[in-house]
C-alpha cells in the first residue's frame, strides 16, 4: 500500500513538472492576446545560409513560428491560426532585428 502512495505521489510530480516546463513563460504570458486569422506559410531559406528558415506571413509581416509543424512546412501554402506574437525577435539572415516569434496554439489547412 505504501508503494501505491509513492507512486501516486511521483505521478503527481511528474505531471506539475510536466505542466509547468511545457509552457515557455513569454508564451503563457501571450496567451490571453490569441489572434485568429488566414496566413501563408513561407520557406524563408535556412538560417545556415543567411536566410530566416520557415516564417508565417501575416498581412504582409512575416514572424517566425517556434513551432510549426513538419507537416505544414511547405512554401507558399495557404493556413488558418490561432497564434500569440512574442515580443522577442528572431535574428536571421543579416538583420539582427528580424522577425518576432509567433507561438501556434492551432493551425489548418
Amino acid at each position: 500500500m505504501k508503494t501505491l502512495n509513492n507512486l501516486k505521489h511521483a505521478l503527481k510530480a511528474v505531471v506539475i513538472l510536466t505542466l509547468i516546463t511545457a509552457c515557455k513563460k513569454d508564451n503563457c504570458e501571450n496567451s490571453d492576446r490569441l489572434s485568429a486569422t488566414s496566413a501563408t506559410v513561407i520557406d524563408g531559406c535556412t538560417p545556415a545560409a543567411d536566410g530566416c528558415g520557415w516564417l508565417i506571413r501575416v498581412d504582409n509581416i512575416n514572424y517566425s513560428p517556434d513551432n510549426l509543424p513538419e507537416s505544414f512546412k511547405i512554401d507558399n501554402i495557404k493556413v488558418d491560426i490561432s497564434y500569440s506574437v512574442s515580443e522577442r525577435k528572431f535574428a536571421c539572415g543579416f538583420n539582427a532585428n528580424g522577425p518576432n516569434f509567433i507561438h501556434l496554439y492551432d493551425i489548418k489547412r
